[in-house]
């Protein structure tokens, strides 16, 4: 029986808990000095298998299941699960001395916690599609490669800054309006003033720390006027 996180204990059938418990009082049987684990400590934990044990093969019997064995066995669940949490927390997963790979095999995580995947810094220029439609809107098809078929963001990236404005060729700190858009398709409504004008659009990735990447190269687009 592995456990994934400590806490899964608690959840597991009686019997896998047995295993649990076993695998590491054998993990640890020789390695006590090495492992700075309190022989005491060691007894607690093995006293509380022999109990569970004892009550688990009194349940699995079909001569010795009764319903008073059930209560028995839950009673002895609840107050022993959190002892053990705590035993293998304090012991094993924050005991310097015990390295990862001894964890796993005693069937508990490496660590503690996963560790966080770290987020990475946008690092690629939008590549983008303009689509003029009727009525002032402009659809926005955002790629993160140019031989991208499909939109979308790097991994990593949560959305997307754009900014416009009316003009070509114009820089980020030249356009006016500065929007956020979280999705890679989207749709923007223009009004009529903007119709026969000329405008600038750039765009630029942010991840989840609130860090962009690069702007992208100037995007020119005419709004025209409704048949």
């Amino acid at each position: 029986m592995k456990l994934n996180r400590v806490s899964n204990y608690k959840r597991v059938h009686p019997r896998e808990k047995v295993e649990v418990l076993d695998n590491i009082l054998q993990g640890i049987k020789t390695m006590l000095t090495l492992y700075d684990i309190p022989k005491s400590a060691s007894d607690a934990l093995t006293a509380i298998m022999v109990g569970l044990l004892d009550i688990v093969e009194r349940w699995e019997n079909p001569h010795t299941c009764m319903p008073e064995v059930l209560k028995e066995l839950r009673d002895y669940e609840k107050a022993t699960d959190q002892v053990v949490v705590e035993w293998i927390i304090r012991y094993i997963m924050t005991n310097a001395n015990v390295s990862p790979a001894a964890r796993v095999g005693m069937g508990l995580p490496a660590e503690m916690r996963k560790k966080p995947v770290p987020i990475p810094t946008p690092d690629q220029k939008v590549y983008a599609e303009i689509s003029l439609r009727t009525s002032g809107q402009v659809e926005f098809r955002l790629f993160h490669t140019p031989q991208s078929e499909k939109a979308g963001k790097p991994a990593g990236t949560i959305g997307c800054e754009f900014c416009y404005g009316v003009g070509e060729n114009l820089l980020p700190e030249n356009c006016p309006h500065h929007e956020i858009a979280t999705k890679s398709i989207f749709v923007k409504v223009f009004d009529r003033e903007a119709y026969d004008k000329p405008h600038t659009a750039r765009f630029r990735r942010f991840n989840g720390k609130g860090e962009f990447g690069p702007w992208s190269t100037a995007y020119r687009f005419t709004l025209q006027p409704e048949m």
